[in-house]
């Protein structure tokens, strides 16, 4: 009996080789987890949803009042059907030209300019929707909507900067 305690004790069944892919394993998936944390700790919260604001159109479209963004978005498919009718956004088109066996360059730089030319009318149609709206204002709303755009804009990330990258010291 006295023999049988002084024994070494037994291996562990377990391959080191399967102990080190689990060890990279749990660290792959703890480099996961903490990207999906600092994303949501980054664009989180309740005002940052769609994340931070743009400088540009779309802080011009997002700094009207929900009724006339509605209002915008109604009149734009009243005047303009086509460009919202999803078979004529030339996505199939560049989808073919990219499939198309044999490849041919010329048919998707043919679908790309199509894009362009449609985002350019639709551009072109935002604008003057838009422009209708603003004229519309009177001087009060134009500057409440003045004031709005700022605060958008200024939200952006790129919009605190200096020139040269330099954050700037608000």
């Amino acid at each position: 009996m006295m023999s049988d305690m002084n024994t070494a004790p037994a291996k562990s069944r377990i391959p080191i080789w399967f102990r080190i892919v689990l060890g990279l394993s749990l660290a792959l998936n703890l480099a996961v987890v903490g990207v999906v944390a600092g994303a949501a700790w980054r664009h989180g919260g309740k005002d940052r949803m769609r994340g931070p604001g743009h400088p540009g159109g779309a802080a011009l479209y997002r700094a009207l009042p929900p009724d006339e963004r509605r209002a915008f978005r109604d009149d734009l498919r009243a005047r303009h059907p086509d460009l919202h009718n999803p078979a004529q956004n030339g996505q199939d088109a560049l989808i073919a030209a990219l499939r198309a066996r044999p490849f041919d360059p010329q048919a998707l730089a043919a679908a790309m300019s199509a894009e362009a030319a449609r985002r350019e009318v639709w551009q072109r149609a935002v604008q003057q929707v838009w422009l209708e709206r603003v004229t519309a204002m009177d001087d009060a709303a134009r500057a409440t909507f003045a004031d709005r755009i700022e605060e958008i804009s200024l939200r952006h990330p790129h919009a605190r900067r200096e020139a040269g990258g330099r954050p700037r010291a608000d």
